[in-house]
């Protein structure tokens, strides 16, 4: 264990011990014995004697590379080999009375570690930088999951504040409720409801400042607010949204919503009965931001007609009006309000046709009212029990899960009546309706010259 060449190859196999775990132990032990034993040996061997210095400085590439590729351990390893091997080869020659190889050794050796210590420095800083990625990769991935909850979580509120039709639904049910009080009101200020009113047409829009202004007989807004909250600013009797509303008594909305100044006015809903008669105008000046969309803006129209119906003391059929005229005119006036978007409107009519279970059937098609639908009971020609209901708020797959669920409660009786249904917002016209009602249900209700009326389509007439 004397010789020169074990003592390398010992040292070399306790420092590959001591490696990291990414480099490859064998490769390092293979390239530090070809490069650092062999190719000295080689070179010396087949190169003259008198040429053995350019030998020696050619092999300073050695530790110089195989530090930069390995770090610090493998370059002053493989210095050390290069030397011994350079040593134990050149001794023979020279009798070992030259300072060569001694100079040779700590040139060897200085560049195996500064090329080590470079390597080496690079790698930690690599390290360092790869550690740091990957913290930051970590927290972009912590946050990116909570942001996508934050804007779900929010998408989600933003459905909550802005569910029209629910928040629609409950506030034509509450002012259906308080129909008794508000009937034989002929102006806001007689009705004495109107902070109330007020705060309803709030809580369906997200308003933030807004106020109910009377409109007269003669048509003249009276620029006191009847009600207000919030910050308000004036409304000029002058102003070109109040005159379009006035005389088309249609919503009007700002061009720009989102982008009017504090105090301006937003959108103007008059409160105006089927006749066109406007009793008043609410003014909007400040709103939740996600709420300054069209369908808002229109179920706010939708209840401002609602509202003006009922100031204008014209009854519902709810309250227990029957009749062919009743009907048309709540038909009528259903028609003119339904939108797809905003509020879709259904005539749902079942005829009874068992003879046996007539009175049954006729009491269980009565039942199961909601707060919106309008029922009315009829016979058609040939004297059997018609059931009609118009359902707001209800579409296609509305009317669907209605009938599902009219069957659910008597298992069978679909063979004891039969039902159609209409759409209002799909027809055009409403005598064309009352046509196709009278034929198919055997009904005497169409009359030529069925007041007509404004269909509203998107918030305004067509």
């Amino acid at each position: 264990m004397n010789h020169p060449i074990l003592k390398h190859l010992q040292h070399i196999f306790q420092a590959t011990s001591r490696l990291p775990a990414s480099v490859p132990r064998a490769t390092v032990v293979a390239e530090v014995l070809l490069l650092g034993v062999l190719m000295p040996a080689l070179l010396l061997w087949s190169v003259p004697v008198e040429r053995h210095a350019s030998v020696l400085l050619a092999l300073i590439l050695v530790p110089l590379w195989l530090g930069l590729r390995f770090g610090l351990l493998a370059g002053s390893l493989v210095a050390l080999t290069t030397a011994g091997a350079v040593a134990v080869l050149t001794a023979p020659l020279t009798g070992g009375h030259t300072d060569t190889p001694n100079v040779h050794m700590i040139v060897l050796l200085l560049t195996g570690l500064v090329s080590g210590e470079m390597r080496d420095a690079w790698s930690r800083r690599a390290q360092r930088l790869q550690a740091l990625s990957q913290h930051h990769s970590t927290r972009l991935k912590q946050f990116t999951s909570a942001y996508q909850a934050l804007q779900v979580s929010h998408s989600r509120m933003e459905r909550q504040l802005t569910d029209d039709a629910g928040n629609l639904r409950a506030a034509l049910q509450q002012l259906r409720t308080r129909s008794l009080d508000l009937k034989s009101a002929g102006n806001l200020g007689k009705a004495g409801l109107e902070s109330w009113l007020l705060e309803m047409f709030s809580d369906l829009g997200n308003l933030y400042a807004a106020a109910l202004y009377q409109v007269n007989e003669r048509g003249m807004l009276q620029t006191q607010a009847a009600a207000s909250m919030g910050q308000v600013g004036a409304l000029s009797a002058f102003h070109p949204m109040l005159r379009e509303t006035l005389e088309s008594g249609e919503m009007t909305v700002s061009s720009a919503p989102r982008d009017v100044a504090q105090g301006e006015v937003i959108a103007l809903v008059p409160l105006v009965d089927a006749r066109a008669r406007v009793h008043g105008v609410l003014a909007i000046f400040d709103m939740y931001y996600a709420s300054m969309q069209n369908h808002s803006f229109e179920a706010l129209a939708v209840l401002g007609r609602h509202v003006g119906d009922i100031l204008a003391g014209r009854p519902q059929a709810a309250l227990g009006l029957q009749g062919v005229s009743a009907f048309k005119e709540a038909l009528q006036r259903e028609w003119m309000l339904s939108d797809p978007n905003v509020y879709p409107v259904a005539l749902v009519v079942c005829t009874v046709t068992s003879f046996e279970r007539r009175d049954e059937l006729s009491a269980h098609l009565s039942h199961g009212i909601r707060g919106l639908d309008q029922c009315w009971h009829m016979q058609d020609r040939g004297g059997q029990p018609v059931i009609l209901k118009t359902m707001p708020l209800t579409d296609a797959q509305g009317v669907a899960s209605y009938l599902s669920r009219l069957e659910l409660k008597w298992p069978g009786s679909g063979f004891g009546y039969s039902c159609h249904q209409w759409l209002l917002h799909e027809r055009e016209n409403l005598e064309g309706l009352i046509e196709d009602l009278s034929r198919v249900c055997a009904l005497d209700l169409f009359v030529p010259g069925t007041p007509g009326g404004r269909k509203m389509v998107n918030g305004s007439a067509p």
